[in-house]
């Protein structure tokens, strides 16, 4: 074997083994569990879910969230049929469930929340005639396609390993009337 290979293959094993410990002393931390009633919504509808947090051991928090998060995901293919995937933060709407605390080693709760899905997530430049004129021009040469994804993230940003969990959810394109 070459040494080059030899170097890729070692990489690759340490990367490998990094995420398994992560996600090894994430699970001996603890956990965050969400649950939503629902994953499919219309814009101005309500989303209401909940998610547990529990702890196995002692936690020292930071930050207990939930998230409301749309982005944007531009698929793009080359001349030789090759694809390129970018993404973007295009909304972002977080409720603060709790701040610095510490939550005791068999510690579990359930919290509840709310979000509202926007009506419109668009800038007042996007919106405007001159921004729909660039949106316009920009899709005639675009050579690929854009598509917004939305998720649910509830995280506890804690010292050491941060628990969270996510759940993809789905907005009807058109609005709500």
């Amino acid at each position: 074997m070459a040494t080059g290979t030899i170097v890729i293959i070692t990489v690759i094993v340490a990367i490998l083994a990094a995420i398994i410990a992560y996600f090894v002393l994430s699970h001996l931390k603890g956990s965050l569990d969400l649950l939503l009633t629902n994953t499919s919504f219309s814009h101005g509808e309500t989303i209401k879910g909940s998610f547990n947090l529990n702890a196995k051991k002692l936690i020292e928090g930071n930050s207990l969230y939930v998230a409301l998060i749309a982005r944007e995901v531009t698929e793009e293919r080359d001349d030789e049929g090759g694809r390129d995937t970018r993404s973007r933060e295009i909304y972002k709407n977080e409720n603060r469930i709790d701040g610095p605390r510490e939550y005791p080693q068999g510690f579990s709760e359930t919290f509840s929340f709310e979000f509202t899905v926007p009506d419109d997530i668009q800038s007042e430049f996007e919106g405007s005639t001159i921004g729909q004129a660039v949106k316009l021009i920009g899709n005639m040469m675009d050579n690929g396609s854009k598509h917004i994804e939305w998720k649910i993230e509830a995280c506890l940003d804690a010292k050491g390993i941060d628990l969270r969990d996510s759940e993809k959810i789905y907005i009807d394109v058109a609005k709500s009337n």
